[in-house]
């Protein structure tokens, strides 16, 4: 039996050629002849996907961002002895974005129409505690976008975490969710919450998160904007546990739960005939999005920030904003 033969010569790095990403690659190695012979990659890597298998490299590559060379060292071996092969395969990547958005001027500087936001400022959190006592009182909640740090608040004190839509309290130096668990963990095994529209019985619910807006309970400040008026619109919502019966299409539900104290916001699509979370924005003022824009990008939606070179600027030159007409120094 011989050296391994190959049909390149040694002392350069030998190309493959090109291949494509994702497409199914099937490659001969280079031999005069494969008996008695086994390969292996001894320095290098093969592009990702690929093998060597049955004297040919295989597979399908992964996607790449950008067009990649890979440099690998192919070793053949027989019971006489081994020979190296330096070797080079470039993956193409880099495929051209597929443009939804329609060509044209974007639309910068317009609100979205249909978004959704709720008005933390103006919203009633409806959170009411006994205290031992045999009436309820109404509780300060204070307003997080996530959940406070132990150094924030002091014991006694409840929250609204805005991205889990939970309500939190503070006992024993430390925040937690304001679940029935917790409560009877924390302050006592006699302790009880509810969840509803009726004023329970004080003397056996200590923490009522009262959802009857019209009874100093929950009041959440729903608006949608519509871009006709232009306006921010307050929008109707109903508040249980249960789903409601023959919602209409878009119909906003704020869905509540017996052991704890959080809050569920959904919308009905008729269409589907299915309840989906409603995707909105929260915080004290409407959100903006005069500065911002966006387009579609495979299915989906990118902000960006858009930035000009002019050799008119070096020359003292203005340019006039197309959205407010206003002068850019």
């Amino acid at each position: 039996m011989a050296l391994p033969q190959w049909t390149i010569i040694s002392g350069k790095n030998y190309s493959l050629g090109s291949i494509n990403e994702r497409n199914t690659v099937s490659l001969d190695l280079p031999l005069a002849t494969t008996d008695g012979v086994t390969v292996r990659v001894i320095a290098g890597s093969l592009p990702p996907g690929l093998r060597i298998e049955d004297f040919k490299i295989k597979g399908v590559p992964f996607e790449v961002n950008r067009s990649k060379d890979f440099n690998f060292t192919i070793r053949a071996s027989t019971n006489e002895g081994i020979a190296d092969r330096t070797f080079s395969l470039n993956v193409q990547g880099y495929d051209a974005p597929v443009w939804q958005t329609p060509e044209g001027l974007l639309n910068i500087g317009v609100k979205p129409s249909g978004q959704y936001w709720i008005d933390t400022l103006n919203t009633d959190w409806g959170l009411f505690a006994s205290n031992g006592t045999n009436t309820f009182t109404k509780q300060n909640v204070t307003v997080y976008e996530g959940i406070p740090s132990i150094s924030e608040g002091s014991n006694g004190d409840y929250a609204f975490v805005l991205e889990q839509n939970y309500f939190w309290f503070k006992a024993n130096n430390r925040w937690h969710k304001f679940t029935r668990t917790n409560i009877q963990r924390e302050l006592g095994i006699d302790q009880d919450i509810f969840v509803g529209p009726t004023v329970p019985n004080p003397n056996l619910i200590d923490f009522w998160l009262n959802t009857n807006s019209l009874n100093q309970g929950l009041k959440i400040s729903l608006k949608k904007y519509d871009a006709n008026i232009p306006a921010w619109i307050p929008m109707d919502y109903s508040v249980s546990a249960t789903a409601p019966i023959t919602p209409g299409n878009d119909a906003i539900w704020v869905q509540t739960f017996e052991n704890n104290f959080s809050l569920v916001f959904k919308i009905f699509n008729a269409s589907e005939n299915n309840w989906e979370v409603l995707d909105y924005e929260y915080g004290n003022i409407p959100p903006d999005r005069k500065t911002r824009a966006f387009f579609i990008l495979d299915n989906s939606l990118v902000d960006f920030q858009l930035q000009a070179l002019d050799t008119d600027l070096a020359t003292g030159e203005k340019l006039s904003s197309p959205v407010d007409g206003s002068i850019i120094n």
